[in-house]
């Protein structure tokens, strides 16, 4: 036997109609070069299957006129297939159920395939290794058209999909793409491949009849060129639709008539300019008018491309298998009894091929070749739209940088924003994504009819209806840019839930009335933005306040008051203590001196006080003082005067937390608010529901004590309903003391009426007129009907905010008095130490010492004067004549000892004068 044969056998497979013929083409000279044999399945009859044959053949030969010292040479035998599963399996695959047998049958034997043309996601090397997908698979074009929706802000879409496995395909992938964007999928239409023209017809009808206005089509191009031509003769490639198409139609668009898809967007892989590709798209034609001369010559299309990487890579790999010399090894099962499936040979060295192909990677055709797991990767799409008889590019999308206009010669330089896009009807604008049907259909509008709430909804006769809530709906939809008929469907007896589950099962068009937004209802329906004030407050009785007796104690509270007290006779003492000895103002009998120092403390408070200080330490102690007399008399005026404007009444209860210590009875009427009166820590016990406002008159006359309740919570629009009709001197509203998010409209999900909705809400509030819809029916209450955040209570002004200046005007008097006090024990030290040394206890020497501090300071200025006429009369020489004989002399009980050489002089004269105060008349008649 001679040297074995390398067989490596891979189809290239081409998903196009088959044709009963075989071709083969040996490329290699069995004499000269090792053959590697290919096998080709292709479909010969069509333009397509042609165009194939000739991309391949001038892969193989460009290979090998750049690598002509390669001696593996690969023979290419073409196969055609005959258009049922089991006969391409012997040949080869040409659609999804015949790849799917052969690519079975090639992960049997363990045999490469690689496909060029089978963009199925369900044949993928994920289930069968030894596929091999050198083309785009059709999935991959979801999250960009995903991402261009999103790009042109429209909230809903229709998916438009060939009813067969290739159609079916790519559904979930795009469901999920569009759910990462927000995007509603409203509709989904399947078109059979053998779909007759009035069945398309009957299927766009239905559409035009809808909102949506923008469609993703996804079909192979025979189908999609009817399906197009069908649009174009029910004039829905007018201005205001948006059709895109995926790759399949994309890249076959010359199968299409131009006219019937004027505006159209496409996506498909974007393949870079080259010098390569320009020369084989001009030796292209050439060549194929060679190989098939009977056939008109056109441009190769992405499939092409693909091919000729296709082949190109197997060439390339043909030379690493020879070279590894590893032969071609094939084993069958020894058993008996197999079937034809289990008899197949299988491939040995196939894993060693497989790898091999996975690891090529080269710049091709179609941009960079290289395959992740089998499959081509693409990183790069082309946005194209059609214009007259071409396309032309718009932007690119890439993963990384999202879109871009153009990409740069370097591949790194991405220029943001799209070029200008010509939509259906030669519109430049881009479209809404949505309308009015067309049909005229008019919008089916739930509005809740329930008893005690007519101000919001009232549903007079049959056709005439009016409330709060109506009359904002109505306002908004003259705001809309468009006009749209509705109706008002009054609906009884249903819960706010099963509305919900009504217009989330689209049985209504919109739900208007008292529906509160919350986050559990978002995920079924849209709201719009809310049109009421947000917030839950709490509805109490009212409580009337007596102004007429001690009103004026209210602005301070008690501490503070107190504080003031015990700080004015603070100060008192402290300058009374400072100016006694050298003030005659503070000095007299007992009761005189405490009179004076209370009224020249009160005083301050009217900066009243007429006494004259002597001393600088008092003076300041009385400055610091009279600031912060000045700060709180100023702040007393503003609380007081806050107190006498504010309203009469004030509520019963301010605050949550004295409702929960005292056990009270409260009441509620929707769950939202039952749910967050738990969280609160509320006694469930305690809470009573109430269907209507109308109950809560009842329930908070009699009180909690008596079986009613002390407090309601409810949204503010039903508490402020309650008042424009019980608006007595009996009710008000504290808070908001609970978030809530407000009333708003609901609409279907995914209903394009919602964002337009919300934008004319925003409009309404700024133009006043929701101010104006809002004080038509609510305007019987009157200003004490108002919410209020705080009862007077909350303007008394307690200690905490003056603590401050009382602590600085505190240590200040004290320093003044510390100071006086140490300059007193200075100066009149020795007298003091002579004071103590006369007497024997510690309570006869501190009274001995008070005793010399009441006496007056005969250095002071304000005595001085007098000390001098003292001095001057008779009766008081003589009285010093006998004093200064006198070696122990006795004065009003104290004993001093004459000391004089150890006696300041200074110290002498104050005994003198004390003993002159002691033997004159005038000052046996003087207390202290």
């Amino acid at each position: 036997m001679g040297r074995p044969e390398h067989i490596f056998f891979l189809a290239l497979l081409c998903s196009l109609p088959p044709m009963f013929d075989r071709y083969n083409n040996g490329l290699a000279k069995a004499d000269s070069y090792e053959p590697v044999r290919i096998g080709v399945i292709l479909d010969l009859q069509t333009m397509a299957g042609k165009r194939s044959q000739t991309t391949i053949s001038m892969s193989i030969e460009d290979f090998y006129a750049a690598h002509s010292n390669f001696t593996p040479r690969v023979s290419l035998t073409f196969r055609d297939s005959k258009q049922d599963a089991l006969g391409a399996a012997s040949a080869g695959p040409q659609n999804s159920e015949e790849a799917r047998i052969v690519s079975l049958l090639c992960n049997k034997s363990q045999v490469p395939l690689i496909s060029f043309a089978a963009p199925l996601p369900f044949v993928s090397p994920a289930s069968i290794p030894y596929f091999i997908r050198a083309t785009l698979d059709d999935s991959s074009t979801a999250f960009p058209i995903a991402s261009f929706i999103q790009l042109n802000e429209w909230r809903t879409v229709v998916l438009v999909f060939e009813d067969s496995e290739y159609g079916a395909s790519v559904f979930l992938s795009f469901v999920n793409s569009l759910q990462k964007v927000d995007v509603t999928i409203s509709d989904n239409v399947k078109i059979p491949t053998s779909a007759t023209d009035g069945f398309i017809d009957k299927e766009l009808y239905n559409l035009m009849r809808k909102q949506t206005r923008v469609f993703i089509v996804h079909m192979m191009p025979d189908l999609a060129s009817r399906f197009f031509q069908r649009i174009a003769q029910v004039d829905m490639m007018e201005a205001g639709y948006v059709w895109i198409a995926t790759n399949s139609i994309t890249g076959m668009l010359k199968m299409l008539d131009p006219d019937d898809i004027q505006g159209l967007i496409g996506f498909r892989p974007h393949a870079p300019s080259s010098i390569t590709k320009s020369h084989f798209i001009s030796r292209f034609r050439t060549k194929f008018q060679q190989d098939h001369p009977g056939s008109e010559p056109s441009n190769p299309t992405p499939y092409e491309f693909w091919a000729y990487d296709a082949a190109w890579s197997i060439a390339s790999v043909a030379e690493e298998l020879v070279l590894s010399r590893s032969p071609v090894q094939m084993a069958q099962s020894g058993e008996h009894n197999l079937t034809c499936f289990d008899k197949l040979e299988v491939l040995q060295t196939g894993p060693e091929y497989l790898n091999m192909i996975h690891s090529t990677s080269f710049n091709g055709l179609s941009g960079k070749f290289r395959l992740v797991e089998g499959q081509l990767q693409f990183s790069t799409f082309e946005i194209v739209n059609v214009i007259g008889n071409g396309v032309r590019v718009v932007g690119l999308w890439t993963r990384e940088a999202g879109f871009a206009g153009t990409l740069e010669a370097t591949n790194i330089t991405l220029k943001k924003g799209l070029k200008t896009i010509i939509w259906p009807g030669d519109a430049t604008i881009r479209p809404k994504g949505f309308t009015i049907p067309i049909s005229g259909n008019t919008l089916r509008i739930a509005a809740p009819k329930r008893q005690g709430l007519q101000h919001l909804v009232n549903f007079m006769k049959e056709k005439e209806v009016s409330g709060y809530c109506i009359d904002v709906f109505d306002a908004v939809m003259r705001r809309l840019p468009y006009a749209a008929s509705y109706v008002y469907i009054p609906v009884v007896s249903k819960t706010y839930d099963e509305l919900i589950t009504m217009v989330y099962r689209k049985e209504f068009d919109a739900l208007v009335g008292d529906v509160t937004i919350e986050v559990n209802r978002s995920s079924y329906i849209n709201f719009a933005f809310s049109y009421t004030e947000p917030g839950i407050s709490m509805l109490v009785p009212v409580k009337k306040y007596n102004r007429k007796t001690w009103i004026f104690l209210q602005p301070l509270t008690t501490g503070l008051w107190f504080a003031s007290f015990c700080f004015i006779m603070f100060t008192g003492i402290v300058i009374w203590v400072i100016e006694h000895r050298v003030n005659p103002n503070f000095r007299g009998t007992l009761k005189e001196q405490l009179g004076i120092t209370i009224f020249f403390a009160f005083s301050t408070i009217f900066f009243s006080h007429k006494e004259k200080l002597e001393s600088n330490l008092s003076r300041s102690s009385l400055v610091m003082w009279l600031s912060v007399v000045l700060i709180l008399t100023s702040s007393y005026i503003a609380s007081f005067t806050s107190i006498l404007t504010v309203q009469q009444l004030v509520p019963a209860v301010t605050n949550v937390a004295e409702l929960k210590k005292r056990g009270e009875y409260v009441g509620f009427q929707s769950l939202l608010v039952w749910d967050l009166l738990i969280k609160d820590g509320f006694d469930q016990r305690k809470l009573i529901n109430y269907t209507t406002p109308d109950h809560y008159e009842k329930a908070l006359t009699k009180g909690s004590a008596r079986g009613g309740v002390s407090a309601i919570f409810d949204e503010i629009p039903y508490l402020k309903l309650f008042l424009s009709d019980h608006c007595v001197d009996d009710y008000t509203i504290v808070g908001p003391i609970y978030d809530s998010n407000g009333f708003g409209f609901a609409f279907p999900k995914g209903s394009s009426l919602a964002p337009d909705v919300s934008t004319a809400i925003l409009d309404l509030k700024d133009s006043g007129e929701m101010e104006a819809i809002r004080n038509k029916w609510f305007s019987n209450s009157p200003d004490f009907c108002k919410p209020q955040n705080d009862d007077s209570d909350h303007l008394r002004l307690p200690f905490e905010s003056f603590a401050g200046l009382f602590i600085i005007t505190g240590l200040v008097s004290s320093l003044m008095l510390v100071i006086h006090l140490g300059l007193f024990i200075f100066n009149e030290w020795d007298m003091l130490k002579s004071i103590a040394e006369s007497e024997s206890t510690n309570w006869k020497k501190i009274s001995a010492w008070l005793k010399y501090y009441s006496q007056k300071d005969p250095a002071s200025r304000a005595f001085r004067g007098e000390n001098e006429m003292l001095q001057s009369s008779g009766g008081v020489r003589e009285g010093n004549q006998n004093v200064t004989s006198m070696n122990n002399v006795s004065m009003n009980g104290l004993v001093i000892r004459n000391n004089s050489e150890d006696m300041h002089s200074d110290s002498l004269q104050r005994i003198l004068n004390a003993e002159i105060n002691v033997l004159s008349p005038e000052a046996n008649n003087e207390e202290m």
